[in-house]
């Protein structure tokens, strides 16, 4: 990140920090993982690859799709203007050149392998077909404690049956949990859940301060914990989904 005067510190409390962790080893057990190698602060696979602010770039982008989203206005496109806190990543314009290279090197190869996998699975497997979303977020500012934001698109990006089964299986677990706020699903989720084709998907929010140090950054001593019964989750789903193909 040389073209940013901000220190990595900084620049890491964008990030879905560590959320990788959470899933190692899982394809063992016959869950698909998929990861994308670059930082979101850098390429934010999680928006749309037309949601560029196009004051960004020196020359102006010519011949272009902008989509000026509400993401786009508050610096969080799919180039992100802002860090978190609202901190601007540049203090100068980026190179036009830079918007085919971060979308060549993150978005296009992230979502070219999320298709390629979701299809084969749906037509392998002959079954509907669940895609979690995971990211991380900072603790939100509310009276009441969250530790866990689970997001839908307010019921157009999965069955009710799969949201229900999730947020009771964490708050049996001890989790404090919130359903589409804030956050209600990104691009991914809006993008990819079609329930009517049997293609669902979920996005989940872990509070960073759940299991991490938040002065750190690294993992805290709860973290293990937390990895429990986000795995255990998911094997209690993939059997109620089972139940329900065979119901």
């Amino acid at each position: 990140m040389r073209a940013t005067c901000l220190s990595e510190s900084a620049l890491r409390k964008t990030e879905d920090r560590l959320v990788d962790w959470f899933w190692d080893g899982i394809s063992a057990y016959g869950a698909t993982f998929i990861k994308t190698s670059v930082p979101r602060v850098w390429c934010d696979a999680n928006r749309s690859c037309h949601e560029l602010d196009e004051r960004m770039f020196r020359p102006a982008p010519a011949g272009r799709l902008f989509e000026r989203t509400e993401k786009v206005r508050a610096g969080f496109g799919v180039i992100p203007r802002l860090a978190a806190q609202s901190v601007p990543i540049y203090t100068h314009c980026l190179a036009v050149e830079e918007i085919d290279h971060r979308l060549s090197l993150g978005w296009f190869p992230y979502h070219a392998a999320l298709e390629r996998e979701l299809r084969a699975l749906s037509t392998q497997c002959q079954t509907e077909v669940v895609l979690l979303d995971m990211h991380s977020m900072p603790p939100l500012q509310i009276a009441s404690r969250c530790d866990i934001v689970l997001g839908d698109f307010h019921g157009r990006a999965c069955h009710p049956f799969i949201m229900e089964e999730a947020r009771h299986f964490l708050e049996k677990r001890g989790y404090a949990v919130r359903c589409n706020t804030p956050y209600a699903g990104g691009y991914i989720t809006q993008h990819y859940g079609r329930p009517e084709q049997g293609r669902h998907a979920l996005q989940i929010e872990v509070n960073r301060a759940c299991y991490l140090n938040m002065s750190t950054y690294e993992l805290s001593k709860n973290a293990e914990s937390i990895k429990r019964d986000l795995r255990d989750m998911v094997y209690v789903l993939a059997d109620h989904m089972a139940e329900r193909k065979c119901a």
